[in-house]
């Protein structure tokens, strides 16, 4: 299908592409408030709930194997945790003691091999939000498919007492668009999923090619028309995002879809695709100086009270960190919620705002900052004596409390895992 583009200006300068294209943590933290400095405001902030200052240790239980650095996230009710080196076999908790063992191959992902030559990460989160919650599995097919489609895209849906496989080769992931310049359509990796206007939308990776002349990579969406049934749509002339423009998230803010890009381009070398319905697109390249990338991709955290995108240099290093924050999805700002060589940890988004927290290292001590902004412009100074600031930027969100993995057990805050 041709992808029918029109770009027009609206009255903040946005440029907005309309394209019929045939083609995700919220943490609450600490209390009180105080005038700020540099960038903050000085109107008072708003209440925000303390956490993360006292930690209860819960050693890990069978099945999980202490010395395993495992990772994990909160989906669905429950935490899951997960060795990255066998993604395929999941472990869900809602105490910490009693646990749901999901193997995703015996459910019926397969028909592909687990190794290095996958260029799609194994394990994509879909939809977290909904009490069935959806992750991605990609195998690899060789070089055997008769469209030479090398990744095989599984979605698996995790209820409370379910579990569900579709394979994407027969719900119409593999059903790709027509032929455009003498070159076929072949998708590769998916890279999230949201529920925007009342469909699922897959944001994906994929290429135009021929043989001896494979194009450069090219997206595609995919739209959920029927349940379990999806439609690919794709555009060899005007993809919604660039070919070399670098994908780091996908995820949903209040109402849209957005896709999260690095781009060396603009200024800011960071800007972003959201939608609505996942045909028509709306683009915005970041305000702000350009992000340094010697501290890694961008981090991320949204939900349907907004989107906050932030840089921090890191334990050891120098620099600034930056906040780029958007209540909608498509009108962004440009901060710096705290002065150069603090390290941000985190942001939070819920309905009163955002929430920075950040901290460094005085005397061999940690000392920790927090910041309020209930636009995401201005910042507000918040009380804080967290004795444990560091410990905020690799804890998971879960159930109002945070945990952080160890090699043997837990550490868990403001949850009521290991309390007699």
């Amino acid at each position: 299908m041709k992808t029918s583009l029109q770009a027009s200006s609206d009255v903040n300068g946005r440029t907005r592409v309309r394209a019929a294209i045939a083609v995700g943590m919220a943490l609450l933290l600490l209390a009180g408030c105080a005038t700020g400095s540099g960038d903050s405001s000085d109107s008072p902030a708003a209440p925000v709930t303390p956490l993360g200052y006292e930690w209860t240790e819960v050693a890990y239980s069978e099945p999980l194997t202490p010395g395993i650095s495992y990772e994990g996230f909160s989906a669905g009710g429950a935490l899951w945790v997960y060795d990255p080196a066998t993604p395929t076999t999941l472990y869900g908790t809602t105490d910490g003691e009693a646990w749901r063992t999901i193997d995703v191959i015996e459910e019926g992902v397969g028909a592909g091999d687990w190794n290095d030559r996958s260029d799609c990460s194994p394990m994509i989160f879909g939809d977290l939000a909904s009490p069935t919650f959806s992750l991605f599995y990609h195998t690899f097919y060789g070089q055997g498919h008769p469209q030479s489609i090398l990744q095989h895209t599984w979605i698996v849906a995790i209820g409370p007492d379910s579990v569900s496989v579709s394979d994407g080769a027969t719900h119409g992931l593999e059903s790709l668009p027509p032929a455009e310049g003498g070159k076929a359509y072949r998708t590769t990796c998916a890279l999230g999923m949201a529920e925007v206007g009342g469909t699922n939308v897959i944001v994906g990776t994929g290429q135009w090619w021929a043989p001896y002349d494979t194009g450069q990579v090219n997206p595609y969406v995919a739209l959920e028309r029927k349940p379990g049934e999806w439609e690919v749509h794709a555009s060899s002339t005007e993809p919604f995002f660039r070919e070399w423009i670098f994908p780091y998230s996908v995820t949903k803010a209040a109402d849209r879809i957005v896709v999260l890009t690095t781009n060396s381009d603009v200024e800011s070398g960071l800007d972003s695709w959201s939608s609505t319905d996942g045909l028509n697109w709306d683009y915005v390249a970041f305000p702000g100086p350009k992000y340094d990338r010697m501290a890694g991709l961008p981090s991320v955290v949204a939900n349907d009270n907004g989107i906050a995108v932030w840089t921090s240099p890191g334990i050891g290093a120098s620099g600034q960190s930056r906040v780029w924050a958007s209540r909608d999805g498509l009108t962004w700002d440009h901060t710096e919620p705290f002065e150069a060589d603090w390290i941000l940890t985190t942001v939070s988004v819920d309905k009163e705002g955002f929430t920075a927290y950040a901290f460094r290292i005085e005397s061999d001590a940690f000392v920790s900052a927090v910041r309020h902004s209930a636009d995401g412009a201005s910042w507000t100074e918040v009380d804080d004596a967290n004795p444990y600031p560091h410990r905020l930027e690799s804890a998971i969100a879960h159930d109002g409390g945070l945990v952080l993995l160890l090699k043997d057990k837990f550490l868990v805050s403001n949850l009521s895992w290991g309390v007699p």
